[in-house]
């Protein structure tokens, strides 16, 4: 069995700068578990930006190098002056102790006072946020519609000389003074926080996207924007949303391989590691979308680590009256992993952070529970076999969780990866490239669903994938197959999708569906006119299921609640947490195709429609039903009848519930567990309670 990875996110505070170690050894006994790395975080860049190779002389940190945001405490203790010596005895004292550092930073930030000027952020409870640097070189600011001050590694200094090239240099000197194993990027200095369409639109950046597209801007538009007559940044970043989109999101992604290409080489070449986090939570077309974040592109370039954000509840519970995007940012991890099958895949496991004021391994703990075990459990299929798609945890942030809070963590870290699957019961998701970058043209033209907005929408209706296989590596798998937006296959893919002898489900837009010589069913949305937009769903080689189940799901279709006007008139979203513009589709029929994977993809047990529940197959032969409770507030209590086969045995894997769990016996009458192996052989099911929001394994032995 692969050995799951462990990852913290710790800011300085965590350690206590007064012991000879730095407080390395009592941090990582207070973890429990010894971590395979840490993220030492610093969080502001200009701790690499102001490197003095070799460290000739010690430098006091200011606050927000000390505590992100400069906060003055977490939990355990107040803030303390660190200096770059104290950082390097403490990387040293880890080290020792057999653990991998990253220096961790995210984007140095100014504040616009006026149009022409900027002023140094003022940090979380008032405390200045040092940025020296970014004050000194204003042209590395970013220039956008909505914040500006951001720094930009992409950018060129003055002198037209490239940051990325400065900042690679002073990384890989700070990164080894230190003693430190890698550099790990995260949030608005890689990936940024504003969207693409409101920027990076500056004279430099600007000026090199015509160059690059050879294309000629309306003159106006080339003038500098510090030239009275400019028609702005607004201007700009219209012409080019709206004419040049593509074109734009090719160029940036571009960029940002040429970059990471460099630095992954400069970094490598002297043994160190290159980590980043994923663009804001985002699957691979939503990143490319908006931020023009290509995750091959970073596998290409040589990233070894990519860290998914998958914080649903903490940003369900952040934001009053928003969508729990739990199917979204589970989805997120596993797509990612097929797409970039080489990057290794780390799951963000959100437990706390002091200065941001949220802790959901307190307020919200089976919701962290939920993430944990949802998280690691889908598969990644491939010619090397099958494996967990997530590879294992960064805990976010890792700096005041407390030894009990540590226990009740590991201890589910433990049963998240007590016993592995070795294949699913469940749906497999055929991933294609194609439903990246090929996908933009057709999003543009049509906004409609991509597969990680299918696939998120029939998860939440009970329709799971258990494994995601590369389309090319299909026959690497088994049972029945998932192929959101067929349409978008290559011609090879397709054949091999055709050639598939299992069964297949799968959608498109009806104008584009594929033809198949035999379908068991086929169905489309009824209240969408057009054909290039009405989404259609198909299945072939299903076997003998309930097709009156289905018809009964669509007959009982409604409409959409809105409707979506000409996509070339439709603005986007503003924010990365606004969910992307989709065209709506009739939720019969989502509803119907997730029943549709429930029923063909086996035969084993029986639910009521809409209840989350995906199937595996563990190693020691045992069946694991993974199951979820969206009720937040509520316990969730359902039914499993077993089809076709006697239970030998029911095993609790989770914490939760305590006591056997209940059978059902003929007639549908509920009866505690106490009676043995010939009660078992009397039972025809069994009820799964689940926690508020929460998750639990059943493991089944059947005869």
């Amino acid at each position: 069995m692969k050995k799951r990875e462990l990852g913290l996110w710790t800011p300085l505070i965590g350690f206590d700068v007064e012991k000879p170690d730095r407080g390395a050894a009592e941090y990582l006994e207070n973890v429990g578990e010894k971590p395979d790395s840490i993220g030492l975080f610093v969080y502001n860049a200009d701790i690499i930006n102001y490197h003095e190779e070799g460290m000739p002389r010690e430098k006091k940190f200011p606050p927000d190098y000390c505590n992100y945001y400069g906060s003055p405490q977490n939990d355990l203790r107040k803030r303390q002056d660190w200096t770059n010596y104290d950082l390097r005895a403490l990387c040293h004292a880890l080290k020792r102790h057999g653990v991998k550092t990253y220096v961790s930073v995210m984007g140095n930030h100014l504040s616009p006072e006026r149009d022409d000027d900027f002023t140094p952020q003022i940090g979380m409870f008032g405390y200045p946020v040092k940025q020296d640097f970014v004050m000194e070189h204003r042209e590395l600011a970013i220039e956008s519609t909505k914040e500006r001050g951001y720094i930009h590694l992409l950018k060129r200094f003055r002198d037209g000389s490239s940051f990325g090239d400065y900042f690679i240099r002073k990384a890989l000197a700070c990164v080894t003074d230190y003693g430190m194993d890698g550099l790990h990027l995260a949030d608005a200095i890689f990936p940024h926080s504003i969207q693409v369409q409101h920027g990076d639109f500056s004279d430099d950046l600007f000026g090199r996207f015509a160059a690059h597209a050879k294309i000629e801007p309306p003159a106006e538009l080339s003038l500098s924007l510090r030239d009275p007559a400019s028609p702005g940044v607004a201007a700009r970043a219209e012409y080019v949303w709206n004419r040049h989109r593509a074109a734009y999101l090719d160029f940036l992604a571009g960029e940002w391989e040429a970059f990471f290409t460099k630095l992954c080489g400069a970094f490598h070449a002297h043994g160190k590691e290159v980590m980043v986090n994923n663009a804001w939570t985002m699957a691979p077309f939503e990143s490319y979308y908006r931020f023009a974040v290509d995750y091959r592109a970073l596998e290409r370039a040589g990233v070894d680590k990519i860290c998914v954000e998958d914080q649903a509840t903490i940003l369900y519970l952040s934001e009053p009256g928003s969508r729990y995007r739990i199917d979204e940012l589970m989805a997120a991890p596993y797509l990612i992993r097929a797409y970039a099958p080489g990057l290794k895949t780390l799951a963000i496991n959100y437990a706390k952070d002091s200065t941001e004021e949220g802790s959901i391994i307190n307020h919200c703990p089976m919701a962290n529970e939920r993430e944990i075990y949802a998280l690691t459990s889908p598969l990644y299929i491939s010619e090397q076999g099958t494996e967990r798609a997530v590879e294992g945890f960064f805990v976010c942030l890792a700096d005041s969780v407390s030894e009990a809070e540590w226990s009740w963590l590991n201890k589910r870290y433990e049963i998240a990866f007590r016993h592995t699957a070795k294949r699913t019961l469940s749906a497999t998701l055929v991933f294609s490239d194609g439903m990246v970058r090929e996908f933009l043209p057709e999003y543009m033209q049509t906004r409609r669903y991509s597969a990680h907005k299918i696939v998120a929408d029939l998860s939440s209706h009970g329709g799971k994938m258990g494994a995601v296989v590369r389309a090319e590596n299909l026959h690497c798998a088994d049972g029945l197959i998932f192929v959101p937006n067929i349409d978008v296959l290559n011609e090879a893919e397709l054949e091999k999708v055709k050639r598939y002898p299992g069964g297949i489900v799968y959608t498109s837009v009806a104008s584009k569906k594929p033809h198949f010589r035999k379908e068991d069913l086929y169905f489309e949305d009824p209240f969408e006119e057009n054909p290039d937009y009405r989404m259609c769903v198909g299945g072939i080689n299903l076997g003998d299921f309930d097709r009156s189940e289905i018809l009964a799901i669509l007959s009982a279709a409604e409409p959409p609640a809105r409707r979506l006007g000409a996509s070339d008139s439709v603005p986007d979203s503003e924010y990365w947490m606004q969910d992307l513009v989709y065209r709506p589709v009739s939720e019969g029929v989502l509803k119907a195709a997730a029943r549709l994977l429930f029923l063909c993809s086996q035969d084993i047990i029986r639910v009521e429609a809409g209840t989350l529940v995906t199937l595996y197959e563990l190693e020691n032969g045992m069946i694991r039903l993974v199951s979820e409770n969206d009720m937040m507030n509520h316990y969730k209590t359902f039914r499993v009848y077993v089809r076709g086969k006697k239970i030998k045995k029911i095993v609790n894997g989770s914490d939760f519930p305590v006591q056997p769990l209940k059978l059902v016996m003929k007639g549908d009458a509920v009866r505690s567990n106490i009676g043995g192996e010939e009660q078992l052989k009397e039972a025809v099911g069994f009820v799964v309670k689940l926690p508020p929001g929460g998750c639990s394994f059943v493991d089944l032995e059947l005869k």
